[in-house]
């Protein structure tokens, strides 16, 4: 029998005023698809602004992950909640979700960072995993539109 006992990576965040740091991981696959699920399309419009903001031979370092976090918590609060959420393996309901929106912001941007680095922690870092994630939007995107533009019953 092989022994997988195994440590899963994780990093507390200070939220200020509370006794209770805030633990997140990085995102599993399941995570993900959840979050496609419940957001593809205020995640499709975020890769697109920030894969069209450099080239494509542009690393995406540590002030890439902040920017995309920032962009994040500012255009799609409740996408930014539902990452931490995850990455924290918080239950989802309504009561929590508003908890996790409420959050204030820089413990948001910390925590996102925090999940970005752990979920892509690599020898490449994040720049990989997202540019596999936008190749991925555009050929979902193209397929969807294929798709819709076919006569019924074809």
């Amino acid at each position: 029998m092989l022994d997988f006992d195994f440590d899963l990576p994780s990093k507390e965040v200070k939220v200020p005023h509370s006794a209770n740091p805030l633990r997140v991981r990085g995102l599993d696959f399941n995570s993900l698809v959840i979050l496609f699920r419940e957001y593809a399309s205020e995640i499709d419009i975020l890769f697109q602004k920030f894969s069209e903001a450099g080239s494509p031979d542009k690393s995406l370092d540590m002030d890439g992950v902040r920017d995309m976090g920032m962009g994040m918590v500012e255009m799609a609060p409740e996408l930014a909640a539902r990452i931490i959420m995850l990455a924290a393996d918080a239950p989802d309901n309504p009561e929590m979700r508003s908890k996790f929106l409420r959050l204030p912001f820089p413990v948001q941007l910390e925590a996102l960072e925090a999940v970005a680095l752990l979920t892509f922690d690599g020898e490449d870092g994040p720049k990989k995993a997202v540019e596999a994630v936008i190749r991925a939007l555009r050929v979902s995107r193209g397929q969807i539109q294929n798709l819709s533009l076919r006569p019924r019953g074809t």
